[in-house]
């Protein structure tokens, strides 16, 4: 059974369900901009312009907002204490963006979602429909399952210390 420690589920148990797999995504990014566009912080309930879906479990947290800063940093390094042992893939849900958090780093992957021409809207910028690209969703999965955060070209060109997310 799924067991609570705090409002967090405990990283087994969420292996368990998971079954090693991230969460399933809507084909269109609009589709889940809307979907959280008046939701709550799961850490702290409050309600904030920029939310973070996290890729493992599917809590929505706040990013950079003041009141889910903890000692572990903001909202996505507090998360992903508690649901993947410091590692944590997070939708940015205002610029399509996947934030990938790794202890105290942090870096950005790109986006799973890309328009009719194959290309990211990263900040969303153009106003294009952006389609979810399986073959890219499917490339982040394998790259958290084989823990090559650390190793992987497009994440370490962006690496940096942060406890701002």
């Amino acid at each position: 059974g799924v067991r609570l420690v705090g409002s967090e589920m405990c990283i087994r148990d969420r292996l368990e369900l998971a079954q090693w797999s991230l969460v399933p995504l809507p084909a269109l990014f609009e589709e889940a901009f809307h979907a959280h566009l008046h939701a709550r912080c799961s850490r702290c309930n409050a309600a904030s312009s920029q939310m973070a879906l996290c890729l493992v479990c599917g809590a929505l947290v706040c990013v950079g907002a003041k009141y889910c800063h903890t000692r572990h940093g903001g909202g996505c390094a507090t998360h992903a204490a508690a649901c993947g042992a410091h590692v944590g893939l997070f939708l940015l849900l205002h610029t399509s963006d996947v934030l990938v958090r790794s202890g105290a780093r942090v870096s950005f992957w790109g986006s799973p979602y890309l328009d009719v021409y194959g290309e990211q809207d990263i900040g969303l910028e153009r106003g294009r429909p952006l389609h979810l690209n399986v073959g890219r969703y499917n490339e982040l999965r394998d790259l958290w399952l084989s823990q090559g955060f650390d190793h992987d070209p497009t994440v370490l060109e962006f690496m940096q210390v942060q406890s701002h997310y």
